[in-house]
């Protein structure tokens, strides 16, 4: 047990390194999704709001542009868990009602299809998300990570996504995408200016304000970036006929 638990040790911290990845070409993508249905426009857009909010990024981004890169993407096993034994294989499982919660963005796998369909995101930044478990008697890891864009062809076999859709799925993100950033800036602002309550209705209001611009340009460049990710991975979309 000690052996495999140290075994498990070594894949997280080589996942958490991050092994270069063979490219997947834009034809064998584009077949391997077939029997997908491109993410709708609502879908893109509540997707957005849920990237967003996936992680603390007030915590993990800087606030100042150009910001970090987030890859937007088509994924076949997008809302599920990855199992890792200790001998590096990956199992696909669905999270289903009985599956233990993790973290405040869970959410069964049905529910995420419902609402996102099968897009998928990655940030280099972020919190690691890693638990541990046991799978018909074996310790396993379950990589529950968006570190960066992955595709799972079998238990042996992880790819990236092609050049084409992560160029088109790319978009530059600050801190300000957090929906909770104005209570966290404005509260840094005024306690390292040594401002008193009495001068947050004028400055406070107009942070905010700003601050919620700069956020909806954000979410319409996520929104972007999807929409032009979905037409590289189905270019029939929206053509008529």
């Amino acid at each position: 047990m000690t052996d495999d638990c140290d075994l498990l040790d070594e894949v997280m911290f080589s996942r958490l390194a991050g092994h270069e990845l063979s490219e997947m070409g834009l034809q064998q993508y584009r077949a391997w999704i077939e029997g997908i249905s491109p993410p709708s426009d609502r879908q893109i857009e509540d997707f957005a709001d849920y990237a967003a909010s996936a992680r603390s990024w007030y915590k993990h981004l800087p606030m100042d542009p150009p910001g970090e890169k987030f890859v937007f993407y088509i994924d076949p096993h997008a809302g599920t868990d990855r199992l890792i034994n200790a001998a590096g294989k990956v199992f696909v499982r669905p999270r289903t009602e009985e599956t233990e919660p993790f973290h405040y963005a869970w959410m069964t796998t049905p529910e995420y299809r419902r609402r996102f369909g099968h897009l998928a995101f990655a940030c280099a930044q972020g919190s690691a998300l890693f638990t541990d478990e046991f799978l018909n008697g074996e310790p396993v890891l379950v990589d529950r990570n968006s570190l960066r864009p992955e595709l799972q062809l079998s238990s042996d076999t992880t790819m990236r996504p092609p050049h084409e859709v992560i160029e088109a799925g790319s978009c530059r993100l600050t801190a300000l995408v957090h929906p909770n950033i104005e209570t966290s800036f404005v509260k840094r602002w005024f306690d390292t200016n040594n401002l008193k309550a009495n001068e947050f209705i004028g400055i406070g209001s107009w942070l905010v304000q700003q601050i919620q611009k700069e956020r909806a340009t954000l979410r319409q460049d996520m929104i972007d970036a999807m929409r032009r990710m979905r037409h590289v991975a189905f270019p029939a979309f929206g053509q008529s006929g």
